[in-house]
């Protein structure tokens, strides 16, 4: 697509090295250096356990564990056996497949998701050689994504792999619709997995939904308006940007319309009043640009209050720089500085669907970043450009003979602070312990961190004070489901059974398809004196009918004592 790949377009700055393309070979080594650098960094997941909801979407999941539940993903069973509440089959469908590899072993999937991290590196470093004549500039912006703290989240979390997917999938849809018009000639088979492409980024988050605005501002603002343009091309271009859409209404359609969860859950305090969540959303959008900035105090929970009058200071300041950051992109692409501009639309533009304009159950959080990524990479990579044309400039005696040392080390000292931050994180992430401490102590009023130091607790044996912290986040929160079912084994620990029933009872009031509330009060009704097998047997039946992996024992023993 040679409207994309005229370097002179963007201005002297943003093709600044001017240097020939590297040889095939060299291509090579510079693709190999950043797969080298993504496992040298990333290689301590692979020693990481299952954290976080990793539990329940794979060692509790009875659904991934045989390939003849596969037509489930195209079936209301996908809510019933999974704990997803958005169509992602894309997703689960890698769940299968690992299961059949790896079972239960964890090495699996964290290697699994080191692999995609490091295919999104190369399609990053790929997507800026389409902008960049030169090639430092597209693998510095590579290693930045590569490296960037804000990224562990994500490809830690293997339930948090639809970010993953989603950004890979995007990516390669971009990449072929790029390949597909590179030579002006036609190519319907790029042109149909880009579609492809572009529909499975969808089906993995709903975050990849404002792909086809994406390729439309790319083509608008990314072209050389002295290009010229045949009739048939511009025809061919149009129609290949209408079919994007049509994937996205065919998308919207499947989720809004065929494949809608039973129930929505309740939606946190952002999400109550759908006018706070509006002028929040401004707020968030800066907080994550802080972290982008600086990546300090990451954390798997950030405690955000909401802001409950748009007049407040930080509210106010928040729109003044969202503002302002308009303002940029319009003097930006005045100026004629468009891959600039476009990597400040391409944070803004996937922003939007995590902003919390439409409320989200969950309003913040680190691995929303992944997909904006991406243009913070680009926009690291235009500068990095920017500043050895600045260097190229200098005529000093002592500059251009150190140019390219100067040039190392600036670009160094971020990557080198990423670095640190990425194997910290990794470790972090090792196991639940390590991982809830960390959130519980930077967070410690948020439900979440509760909920989860409570579970360091319970299984240390320490179960006041698991009892301590679970009632606490009941009193912040008396609508999370899972935290009233943990409050409720606690309290089944405890041996106070009908306190467990009733906060149980209470989980599946909110989230009546809670199987682990199933299940653990088909256990509380066998503890009962005496016990009630009925009310057991109606929960075990509910627990396995939403794929709750129930021992032999207490089925064999529920049914030995009642059948229907």
């Amino acid at each position: 697509m040679n409207q994309l790949h005229t370097p002179a377009s963007n201005g002297p700055q943003e093709s600044p090295l001017g240097d020939p393309r590297l040889s095939g070979r060299g291509q090579q080594k510079l693709l190999l250096l950043i797969v080298l650098v993504n496992l040298i960094v990333y290689g301590n997941t692979l020693f990481n356990k299952f954290t976080y909801d990793d539990k329940s979407v794979i060692l509790e999941s009875t659904f991934i564990t045989s390939l003849r539940n596969l037509p489930g993903l195209f079936t209301q069973d996908y809510f019933d056996k999974t704990i997803e509440l958005s169509y992602r089959p894309v997703v689960t469908f890698t769940y299968f497949l690992e299961h059949a590899l790896w079972q239960k072993r964890p090495v699996g999937y964290h290697a699994t998701n080191l692999a995609i991290h490091i295919l999104n590196a190369l399609l990053v470093y790929w997507l800026l050689t389409v902008f960049f004549r030169a090639t430092f500039v597209p693998l510095f912006g590579a290693l930045v994504f590569s490296l960037h703290p804000v990224n562990t989240e994500a490809v830690n979390a293997i339930s948090f792999r639809e970010d993953l997917l989603a950004t890979c999938f995007v990516l390669l849809a971009v990449v072929l619709y790029v390949q597909t018009f590179r030579a002006q000639r036609r190519n319907g088979l790029l042109m149909v997995l880009s579609l492809i492409a572009s529909l499975l980024a969808m089906l993995s988050k709903e975050s990849a939904a404002p792909l086809p605005l994406l390729l439309l501002l790319m083509e608008l603002m990314l072209r050389p308006s002295r290009m010229a343009r045949t009739p048939s091309l511009q025809a061919r271009m149009s129609l290949f940007l209408v079919l994007h859409a049509g994937v996205l209404i065919f998308y919207l359609l499947i989720r809004f319309v065929l494949m809608v969860p039973p129930r929505a859950l309740p939606l946190p305090i952002f999400g109550l009043q759908r006018e706070i969540a509006l002028f929040n959303f401004l707020r968030i959008f800066v907080f994550y640009w802080s972290l982008f900035l600086v990546p300090k105090g990451l954390c798997l929970i950030h405690d955000i209050e909401p802001i409950l009058t748009p007049f407040h200071p930080t509210i106010l300041l928040s729109a003044l720089f969202s503002l302002g950051y308009l303002v940029a992109i319009g003097f930006l692409l005045r100026y004629r500085k468009p891959v600039l501009a476009f990597g400040l639309i391409w944070i803004g533009i996937t922003f939007l669907p995590v902003s919390n304009v439409i409320p989200i159950s969950n309003p913040l959080a680190e691995r929303y970043m992944y997909l904006p990524c991406v243009g913070f990479a680009l926009i690291a990579g235009v500068l990095a450009g920017v500043l050895w044309g600045l260097l190229k400039a200098v005529r000093t005696e002592w500059i251009e003979s150190r140019r390219e040392f100067v040039m190392i080390v600036v670009c160094a000292v971020p990557l080198i602070f990423y670095t640190y931050g990425v194997v910290y994180r990794n470790l972090v992430w090792g196991n639940d312990k390590l991982l809830w401490s960390d959130t519980y102590r930077k967070s410690p009023n948020a439900v979440p961190a509760l909920d989860g130091m409570a579970h360091i607790y319970f299984d240390e044996g320490e179960i006041e004070k698991a009892q301590a912290l679970l009632e606490r986040a009941v009193q912040l929160n008396p609508n999370d489901y899972q935290v009233c079912n943990n409050l409720g084994v606690v309290y089944a620990a405890q041996g106070h059974t009908e306190r467990a029933i009733q906060q149980l009872n209470e989980s599946l009031r909110i989230w009546p398809n809670n199987r682990s509330a199933h299940y653990n009060l088909a256990r509380c009704y066998v503890g009962l004196t005496p016990p009630d097998y009925e009310q057991a047997y109606y929960h075990l039946e509910l627990a396995q009918g939403f794929g709750y992996p129930v021992p032999q024992a207490l089925e064999e023993q529920i049914r030995s004592h009642f059948s229907p």
